[in-house]
This record gives C-alpha cells, sequence and structure tokens, in this order.
C-alpha cells in the first residue's frame, strides 16, 4: 500500500520567521502582566472601597445616618491617644463628659471594624506599597489574646496599616447617608503625605487641566493617588457607587477631593493643601478626604543664619501661601507671622480672630497654619499672653534658655 509522507524538514527562513515571533511574544508579555497586575490591584481596592462603603451603612443605621466619627463633641484631628485604651475616654484624651480630646483619621474607620464587623484586609489597597493588613498581636507589648473589637486603632503607626482617604470629619460639615449622594466619603491614599512607600512629591508640582480633555495632564495626574501610579483613584460616594476616577477634581461642581476648598461657598479644582490637625472642609459642598501623616517625616531644611531682606528689590514679603501675588514680584511668605498668629489666636483669643477692615487677610490667616514640625524645635520660639499675666518676663526668660548666645528682647512701652 503506498503512503504519502509529508513530513520535511524546516528552511532556515522558517527557523528565523518562528524564533522573531517567538521573541515578540516574550517581549509582549511583561508589559501585559504588568497592566493584568495593575487592573487587578484596581479591582480589588474598588471591591475594598464597596465593602467599607456597606459597612458604612450599617453603622450610620445604627447611630442616627451619621458616618464613622470617632470621639465626642469638640474632638479634632490629631492623634489618637492611646490606641488599645481599656475606654474611648483615655483612646482620644477626652473628658469625663464625652467633650475634647484628638482623634485619627484612620480611627474614623477603625470604628466599622469594631461595630460593622468588617475586616482589617478591606482597608489595604494591594496597589499601596509596603501597607500591610492590621493585627493586633503583631504590636509590641501587647498579649496575643488581645481581640480587634478591644482597640481604638490601627496600631501605633496607623498609616501602615490603613489605604484609604476619609472625609474629615472634625467640623460642622461631617457626613451622614443623608448628605448629597454624589459628595465624596473615601478615596485611594492623599498624595501628599509620607507613607510605607515613601515620600510624596512637592504639592506645588501639581496643576489641575483648565480645560478638561479625555486624559489628564501630566501636571493634573500629580494629583492623584500613589496607589495607582497616579492613573487616577478609586473612589467611594454617599450613595455607596465606587467609580475609579482619572481626576482628583471629582467631587461636588469638579471640586478637588484632596484639597481644602480656596472658595467659601463651592468647591475648587486646586483649592488648598491641607494642614495636620488644623485644616477644615471650607463649606457642605467641598469634599476633602485626607489621611493621617504616616511613619515617614521629610527631612528638615536648616534654617539661613542672616537675611538681608533690603537687597530683594523686586520681591515682596506675604503673610499667607495663598495671598495673591503681587504683579512682576517675587513672593516670600512671613512664617513667623503665621506662627505668631496661631499662638495668639489659640492661646489668648480662642477662636478665630476678626480684624475690621482685614476680613480677608484675617480669614486667610485664621484658616491656615503653619506647620512647625518641618523646622527645628531649637530654631524658633513662639510664645503668647497678657502682660497682666506676666508674658513679657516669660518670653525674655524663655528666650534667654533657648538662645544663650542672643541678647535678651528689651520690650518698651509700645508693647504693653
Amino acid at each position: 500500500m503506498a503512503t504519502l509522507n509529508s513530513a520535511r524538514g524546516f528552511t532556515k527562513i522558517e527557523i528565523m520567521v518562528v524564533l522573531l515571533v517567538g521573541m515578540l511574544v516574550l517581549a509582549m508579555i511583561p508589559p501585559v502582566c504588568r497592566r493584568a497586575k495593575s487592573d487587578a490591584a484596581r479591582e480589588t481596592c474598588r471591591a475594598n472601597l464597596a465593602a467599607i462603603g456597606r459597612a458604612m451603612i450599617l453603622y450610620a443605621n445604627d447611630y442616627e445616618g451619621k458616618l464613622p466619627r470617632s470621639g465626642g463633641w469638640g474632638t479634632t484631628w490629631g492623634k489618637t491617644l492611646q490606641w488599645d485604651a481599656p475606654n474611648r475616654y483615655r483612646a482620644f484624651g477626652m473628658a469625663n463628659t464625652g467633650e475634647g480630646g484628638s482623634a485619627s483619621i484612620s480611627s474614623c474607620f477603625y470604628l466599622l471594624i469594631k461595630h460593622a464587623e468588617i475586616h482589617p484586609r478591606y482597608f489595604v489597597c494591594p496597589g499601596d506599597a509596603g501597607t500591610t493588613e492590621f493585627r493586633p498581636a503583631d504590636s509590641r507589648n501587647l498579649s496575643k489574646e488581645i481581640e480587634l473589637i478591644d482597640v481604638w486603632d490601627f496600631g501605633p503607626e496607623s498609616g501602615m496599616h490603613c489605604s484609604y482617604a476619609y472625609h474629615l470629619p472634625f467640623s460642622q460639615y461631617d457626613l451622614s447617608l443623608s448628605s448629597d449622594p454624589h459628595m465624596p466619603v473615601a478615596a485611594d491614599r492623599y498624595p501628599w503625605v509620607s507613607g510605607p512607600s515613601g515620600k510624596p512629591e512637592p504639592f506645588a508640582l501639581f496643576k489641575p487641566d483648565l480645560v478638561k480633555a479625555r486624559k489628564p495632564s501630566q501636571t493634573a495626574r500629580r494629583g492623584n493617588s500613589l496607589s495607582h501610579k497616579r492613573d487616577g483613584q478609586n473612589v467611594l460616594f454617599v450613595d455607596g457607587r465606587v467609580l475609579f476616577e482619572n481626576r482628583s477634581s471629582c467631587g461636588l461642581g469638579d471640586d478637588n477631593i484632596y484639597t481644602v476648598s480656596s472658595f467659601p461657598d463651592r468647591g475648587a479644582a486646586l483649592g488648598i493643601q491641607p494642614v495636620y490637625g488644623f485644616s477644615r472642609p471650607m463649606n457642605k459642598r467641598d469634599s476633602l478626604l485626607v489621611h493621617d501623616p504616616g511613619p515617614f517625616r521629610t527631612a528638615t531644611v536648616h534654617q539661613a543664619r542672616e537675611v538681608d531682606s533690603r537687597s530683594l528689590k523686586r520681591t515682596a514679603v506675604v503673610a499667607t501661601l495663598d495671598c495673591p501675588l503681587p504683579e512682576r514680584k517675587n513672593a516670600i511668605w512671613c512664617s513667623t507671622f503665621q506662627m505668631a498668629w496661631d499662638k495668639f489666636k489659640s492661646d489668648v483669643i480662642g477662636e478665630p480672630i476678626e480684624v475690621v477692615g482685614a476680613e480677608d487677610l484675617t480669614n486667610r490667616l485664621n484658616r491656615t497654619a503653619f506647620p512647625t514640625t518641618d523646622i527645628e524645635p531649637q530654631s524658633y520660639y513662639a510664645n503668647a499672653g497678657l502682660v497682666k499675666n506676666g508674658i513679657i518676663e516669660q518670653i525674655q526668660k524663655d528666650m534667654a534658655q533657648r538662645f544663650p548666645s542672643e541678647p535678651v528682647p528689651a520690650f518698651g512701652d509700645r508693647h504693653r
């Protein structure tokens, strides 16, 4: 019986074609894998925020519709005093009446673990490098018997265990289930705070697009969270929706979700960078999703010993960073004035200061605060008080101790 043998050897050209095709396929695999990994992280993050949204609804149904807010009346944004305290009064440094104290943003999220039974893993975005699931037993000096519901925050370094930013609730504009359903309530990590993955880029590099195209510009991308390589961020809204937004100006009226609005009655695409422990939403449409400072601190900039401002012919001195800049001039921020204002407001007046005829400037000074953690403690001194209470003598004494090589300041009658 005759048979047909179709087998034959490959030619050199055919072998070269096969090799080239194989090399092309191999070259395509890494970007495809990276894209698939990125998409998977984005989807897991979206599912996390959706679960957090459902837990918020359960929580709010038990607390008169209010979304999570740690502490009590008058509690301010700051550190959780004792995350493993036996009660909330000691945890947040509150008075016996349930007033005052300070609480972190992450402690507000932690209320969902205590009261809505959501697991800590839902607060970790796979794209947020270095963030790990919180386990109380992993913290030092704690018994392995401790339970999640026994503590009040994600450990002593809460930023290591919580990937998400939350609408700052310590103000008159805290959110509830009755808030505008399109209001953002949580999103990926705030882009200008140090976190487990390292230091952020300066806020000054961020510039929102004046005209929105399909894809944001490079300067607009700098306002996006680092969790997804600045491609955008997953955002949870009050109505429970989670959308991936490619710009941070995705709040009501294109408000930036990560900044304080620069307008008293509406949002802003740029806004003002919030200051830890001080900033508040400007109005009820101002979405302000913030993160507690991470365990990594930016390097301290050593202060100049002497600057002769008289030689700066084309430079003006401004009181706040958001003051209008003079035309065709440079500007220097007089940070010591802001520092003195903050001290006078908190220690003497006890409330925002009002100056007749200078309302715009006083509003700017009242809503800003000098970040004293950014400079060396031994390089400055600030105090305020009443003359009748001996503030001048106290300042002279403190200055002599702080700066022994400098003459003690003398105050004339005009200072009294």
